[in-house]
């Protein structure tokens, strides 16, 4: 997982740009939701969600990914909507999406704040 350290969102905080104030004003929303879910403890910095996938789009070698067969299940009374992956050579068809099953973190938090703070 791509976790920004409670240093880094001071970083990010202390830019003080039109983006970083934004994100600033939004981040204590989002920590308080992680601690009280208990996926974070207090000040231990906050995950947003969508900026590995961006992360991804900017440098993917901080990814290790695999080629699926991927679909969603739509006959199944009990799995319906689930999205089911298989490996090559385990599946029905040919790989059709790259997925990304791991990734360097603690380079892609640098990368983030990095582009944030200039």
């Amino acid at each position: 997982k791509v976790h920004i350290s409670q240093s880094q969102v001071e970083q990010i905080k202390q830019a003080y740009t039109p983006t970083t104030r934004l994100l600033s004003a939004a981040t204590p929303s989002l920590q308080r939701s992680y601690v009280e879910r208990g996926l974070l403890v207090e000040d231990d910095g906050v995950r947003f969600n969508d900026m590995p996938a961006v992360a991804f789009m900017v440098d993917p070698d901080l990814f290790g990914c695999s080629e699926m067969f991927v679909e969603i299940e739509i006959h199944s009374s009990t799995a319906r909507g689930q999205t089911v992956a298989q490996h090559i050579g385990q599946g029905p068809g040919r790989p059709n999406v790259t997925v990304c099953l791991e990734v360097y973190g603690e380079r892609a938090a640098a990368l983030f704040t990095e582009r944030l703070i200039g």
